[in-house]
């Protein structure tokens, strides 16, 4: 607090207000400051787009997005309202791996943003591109991080569509979604997967299949 010289004036007088500003203008400046940054934040959650599914694209293609635009539109028709908010919506989080070493902090970044999709509530539907695919078979961890096919495929689809580890389909191939090539994709090297556990999983079994048929 201000060191404060002569008498103080009774507050909320004539003589008050001057006093109040000279010795607690910065206090004032301060909290009307953070006031602000509340009612900012408060505000932006109000008109935050609430989700009942979010879908995680992780490949070396950039797809416009206006394409994700309307493959959401076309999925959304089918899926239920997880949040019972009155509207169906999907989210999408798009993450592009670029080509050649001084991406790599870029690239990076994006890993990392995948993989805290595996803490998030609403993010059960992955689609990745052939190379994305690889890497994640590589790496071994099909079986703790994604459902097996059978668990959750209810749309008919030709054993050379299922990409096996251990002798259990986890991916399937996307080279002949009719919403994705609606939308306008070149879907030939795109594969789905679905999380395991989900809260959400009727829409992410919803979601799955209707990007396979």
């Amino acid at each position: 607090m201000a060191e404060v010289y002569g008498e103080k004036p009774k507050k909320f007088t004539k003589e008050w207000w001057p006093y109040f500003w000279l010795y607690y203008k910065w206090h004032t400046v301060a909290v009307l400051f953070v006031m602000m940054l509340v009612a900012i934040g408060i505000s932006d959650c109000a008109r935050k787009e609430k989700y009942d599914l979010r879908l995680t694209y992780l490949g070396r293609t950039y797809y416009d997005i206006q394409l994700w635009d309307e493959t959401e539109k076309l999925l959304e028709e089918d899926i239920k309202d997880a949040d019972g908010n009155g509207e169906k919506n999907i989210g999408l989080t798009d993450l592009v791996i670029a080509e050649g070493n001084e991406y790599g902090e870029q690239n990076y970044a994006s890993y990392l943003k995948h993989d805290m999709t595996f803490s998030e509530d609403l993010s059960y539907v992955y689609i990745y591109d052939s190379k994305e695919l690889e890497r994640v078979l590589e790496e071994g961890v099909l079986a703790g991080c994604y459902a097996k096919v059978s668990d959750w495929l209810n749309t008919d689809v030709s054993d050379d569509k299922l990409i096996y580890t251990d002798n259990t389909a986890y991916a399937v191939s996307l080279r002949d979604s009719k919403i994705l090539k609606k939308a306008g994709f070149d879907c030939e090297e795109l594969y789905v997967l679905v999380r395991t556990d989900a809260p959400t999983y009727e829409n992410a079994v919803i979601t799955a299949n209707n990007l396979i048929k």
